[in-house]
């Protein structure tokens, strides 16, 4: 029913509504575009994101993926059904930059 309204919006007479459609299909494809490289970043800069996070590198890609699914959980919910993967290098307890660096 969207895709009906909005293809009958773009054959309208009414110019502003078909300016509408029109921005509002550019905003879309702009959107996509942005999000496949905010995806990229993420994909380039994953294991540095990692080690900034203080949590131990995976040993292989799969083990790497199941990292991934349980950080996502962990910051979607506030909790993770594998809360074994979170497995952090700094001592527990410890938020942010030591003193020294």
């Amino acid at each position: 029913m969207r895709n009906q309204a909005v293809v009958h919006a773009s054959t309208s007479s009414d110019p502003g509504l078909r300016c509408s459609v029109e921005a509002y299909r550019g905003a879309v494809r702009a959107a996509l575009g942005y999000g496949e490289l905010v995806r990229a970043a993420f994909d380039v800069h994953r294991r540095d994101l990692l080690k900034e996070m203080g949590l131990i590198l995976p040993e292989n890609l799969d083990a790497e993926r199941a990292l991934w699914a349980a950080l996502a959980q962990q910051l979607h919910r506030g909790l993770t059904d594998r809360p074994r993967l979170l497995r952090f290098t700094r001592a527990e307890g410890r938020v942010g930059p030591t003193p020294d660096g």
